[in-house]
């Protein structure tokens, strides 16, 4: 295996574990990324805040687990 492969392979655990860390943690996450886009944004920031939900934060885990299991397979499978 190359240095590729455990790259990989070490992204792809990385991912797998924080997928049901932000999955569980989905609505303090949410409140922390709505209130730094009202610091920054203003106005704007606000309007993002109503339109968008915990939901979106929760999807955004679950497909990091997805690519997380996908660099594992590449880690391991990988050839060049």
């Amino acid at each position: 295996m190359t240095l590729e492969n455990y790259l990989a392979t070490v992204i792809g655990v990385t991912a797998v574990a924080c997928g049901p860390f932000i999955i569980r943690h989905r609505v303090r996450i949410f409140h922390v990324i709505v209130d730094a886009n009202r610091a920054m944004y203003g106005s704007s920031g606000r309007l993002l805040a109503r339109r968008s939900s915990p939901w979106w934060v929760g999807f955004c885990g679950v497909w990091l687990m997805i690519i997380g299991v996908g660099a594992i397979l590449v880690g391991i499978f990988g050839r060049e």
